[in-house]
Order: C-alpha cells, then structure tokens, then sequence
C-alpha cells in the first residue's frame, strides 16, 4: 500500500518550485567544501517525492571522491541522515560529479555533500526548496491504454470465474448441464459485479489521494499592497496553504537576509525601464510599510523575498498601478535605477557606473538554456583601472537582479548563487562561517546560475562603491 501511495502521489503532484525565485527550479550553489571550491548544480525533480540531479563541478584538480545525502534542513530526521551515494565522476569531465537523490516530503531540504582529496576531507550543504505547484492529470494515450487494460481485467477476471464454475462442475469430457452454464452465467456476473466493486473503491482511493495531492500542491502566494498616504506603501504578505508538509508555512517566523525580512522589487511594465530595490519595515504579522522615493506613474510588477526559520524561502508576487509619487530621498540600502525600455535597449558588456567608471560583463560564449555558468562582472574605474573604493552592500559584494522580458523568471542571486543567504546559515549551522565566497575583490564579481528557459533578460549587478550604492544594467539574449 505503501508504494501505492507514493505512485499515486508521483503521478499526481507535479512540480515547478516557484519557491525562493520565480519560474527559475534549478538550484546554483558556489563555496568551499573545506580547502576545495565546488560550484554545485541540483536539477530539481519535477514531482515530490522525485529524483533531483545532483551536478558537483570541482574548481580545483584535487578532488578524489564526492558523496551526497539530503536531510531536511530542520525538524524530524533532520539529524539522521541515510547513508551517503557516491557521485559518479563524468567520463568526459574528470571535475564534475553527477548523483541522484530521492527528495521524499515537501519543505526546505539540504543536500551535504562530502568530499575527499590531497587535502584531506571537506563538506559543505546546499539548501533546497521542494514546492510541488501543480495536478498532472492522466490524460493521452496513457488515459487509453490503462482504460482498455482495465476493461480487459474485468472481462477476463469475469470469464476465468464463470468458466471455471462451468467445467468444474462437469465431468472430465462430458458437455456441460443447463443448470451449470446458468450457474456459470451467475458467477460471470457476480464476479464482474465484485471486480467493479473493486476498481470504484481504488477510483474512491486515487480521488481522495488526489485531493491530498491538490491541498499539498505549492501556488505562489501574492503579496498586496496599496498607498495609504501620498507616499507610504502599505503591504501584506499571503499566507500559503499547508497540506502534507515536512513542515508547516507560517508567517510570524521570518528571519532576516541580509539584514531585512523583505527584500521588496517593483518593476515598471511592459517596459522595465524602472527598478526599484526596497526594505520595507515590519509593522506586524505579515504586515509591512514602505516610505516610498520619488516614482513616476505606471503599473509595477511587485516580488517580495522572505526566508522562514525553517529555512524554507519564498518569493511572493504581486501588482499594483500607482500614481506619480513625489517622495523622499532613498534611505539605508534602498535603491533605485532608471533607463530607456528593454526592447529599445541595445545589448553591451560595458555599463557606465553613475559615480564614474564602468562595469564589465565577462563573457565569451552564446548563453544557453538549463546551462550552468559563472556570471562575471568586473569594476573599473574612470582610467580604467580595478576600483579600489568597493564595499560590502548588504554584507556582499555585489547582488544580481534579473527578469525575463515577460515578467515570468525572476532571481535574487548573490556571490553564492540562487539560495539565500539566511537559508545557507540554517543548512549550515552556526558552527560553519557561510561567508568565505564574501570577500570584495576589485577583480571580478561572480554569480553561479543558469537561465531556466530561451529569451531576453534584464540584469541589474548592484554593488556599493565609496558609501554610494551603484547599478549596472545588461541585456542578456538566451538561445535554446
């Protein structure tokens, strides 16, 4: 019955973990696993429980063995991790190592990874966000195949039944009786009747599975706001449903990343030709303000990134159309950015920094789908020169924003990669320093990702140059 259920439950829940970010599943990790720097890639399956891909890319020549095993980051069996799989080294590529691991519940999960080589022993945890959002349906000629079988199980079922009540009250190579083809003809039906009876109780079954599979699914909550003065934003975070959780999603346990519980980004649409960095203030229980900056009129696409003490984070969305606002300058590490739309922009590798000097895009290669890159930024100054007056901007050297040209794929990316700082500390524990990819370096800033579908992007590289926070702004085109 057991693995029934998780058959059921497989085909039923499908998944596209909107969690953390939007319409971008995949999970791009870069940090040290003790002396040795790995970038780790974990394909997220696309039901739950599933398989996730497991992709270990060495950053060094020293690696002699890799082994994986996932554990919820918190709670229940979050201390008793299974044995560890060896991840198999590529054939092609003696730096990376690929795995596959059962991720069984859904939550906020961790995948440890161990590794051995010349220098000893070395481990690091990746978090996860497991959020199925979708019912897959049995459609197809999937739909048509099992019907026929199952017409064929109970007429067979029905026809061995009668036939065995038939011959069997006969004698060996005499014809049967009247009374034992009609009591042959009862049985075919009783049995019919039975097997019916049968497949109705299992339908009854996959129809209550599916509803459990539905109350469990993962829909991206949406965040509401409105002005509640000429220039205060008042907003209100949606609390998701709970079904067969590893555990429950409140919302009085928000623990801050990079120092705010929301990271709050506005997009003017169609064109995103604003973008608006803010950390609004908590004024109770899901309840969030903002004294807005100065904002031109127009309607604007609202993500609202928070981390539960789970850790187990979530990008809420929201829209809302909002007047002219003449507000105050921006505050703390409020930003903002403004330029001529998407479509009429032209793309470069060289963005103009508003404190003079520029940032560079490091790249040489077309970008791919599903690929896993090391997005590279370097800061020059006026002459020319690596800039010298870096500083740490939320405790970073630098974030990456980036938003399909439709609004459906956006990332809140870091020095890391995809996961968030607050949720790397809680897969980590308190006892591991999650910062040792941190440093300010004025030679090259680098974001692991992969774009998660063909299309045009927008990238917003923020960092803090001498007090002043800075935004440069790519346009990025992704082939198949």
């Amino acid at each position: 019955m057991k693995t029934l259920l998780c058959l059921g439950v497989i085909l039923l829940a499908a998944v596209a973990t909107a969690a953390a970010h939007v319409g971008s599943p995949d999970v791009y990790f870069e940090d040290h696993a003790g002396p040795y720097p790995l970038l780790v890639v974990v394909r997220m399956p696309a039901v739950v429980p599933g398989v996730a891909e497991i992709e270990v890319h060495a950053l060094s020549d020293n690696l002699s063995s890799v082994h994986v095993v996932p554990t919820r980051i918190r709670g229940l069996g979050a201390e008793l991790a299974p044995v560890p799989d060896l991840a198999e080294r590529d054939r092609n590529d003696r730096k990376l190592f690929r795995a596959q691991l059962w991720i069984m519940l859904r939550g906020a999960w961790k995948v440890q990874i161990t590794v051995e080589g010349d220098k000893g022993k070395g481990e690091l945890s990746v978090p996860l966000a497991a959020a199925p959002t979708a019912i897959r349906s049995l459609e197809g000629p999937l739909k048509w195949l099992l019907s026929g079988l199952m017409v064929l199980l109970v007429t067979g079922l029905a026809g061995m039944a009668g036939a065995a009540v038939r011959e069997g009250m006969s004698d060996p190579g005499t014809i049967p009786v009247a009374a034992d083809r009609r009591r042959a003809r009862i049985t075919t039906v009783c049995a019919a009747l039975l097997v019916v009876a049968i497949l109705a109780a299992g339908g009854w079954w996959w129809k209550a599975e599916a509803a459990a599979a539905a109350q469990s699914a993962y829909s991206i909550p949406h965040v509401t706001a409105s002005l509640t003065a000429p220039d205060l934003l008042s907003l209100k975070l949606e609390k998701s449903e709970n079904g067969r959780w590893a555990e429950r999603i409140r919302l009085d346990d928000l623990v801050p990343d990079h120092g705010h519980l929301v990271h709050l980004f506005l997009f003017r649409l169609p064109d995103l030709d604003q973008m608006y960095h803010l950390h609004p203030r908590q004024d109770g229980t899901a309840h969030f303000a903002q004294a807005m900056p100065a904002l031109p009129a127009g309607r604007y696409q609202m993500f609202a990134d928070i981390v539960h003490a789970t850790g187990f984070p979530e990008t809420q969305i929201g829209e809302i159309t909002l007047p002219e606002i003449h507000g105050g300058a921006l505050q703390g590490d409020d930003s903002s950015w403004a330029a001529m739309p998407l479509n009429a922009s032209i793309s470069s590798d060289v963005a103009m920094l508003s404190g003079g000097g520029r940032m560079l895009w490091l790249h040489d290669a077309p970008l791919r789908e599903g690929e896993p890159l090391r997005l590279r930024f370097r800061v020059e100054d006026g002459s020319g020169q690596p800039a010298a007056d870096l500083e740490p901007y939320m405790g970073m050297p630098g974030h990456l924003v980036l938003i399909s040209n439709d609004a459906a794929v956006f990332a809140h990316l870091h020095a890391g990669g995809s996961p968030p700082m607050a949720t790397v500390e809680l897969a980590n524990g308190p006892a591991r320093t999650a910062h040792s990819n941190h440093f300010i370096s004025a030679e090259e800033i680098t974001f692991p990702y992969g774009f998660p579908r063909a299309g045009t992007y927008r990238l917003f590289v923020q960092i803090k140059r001498a007090g002043r926070i800075e935004t440069a702004v790519f346009k990025a085109a992704v082939g198949n």
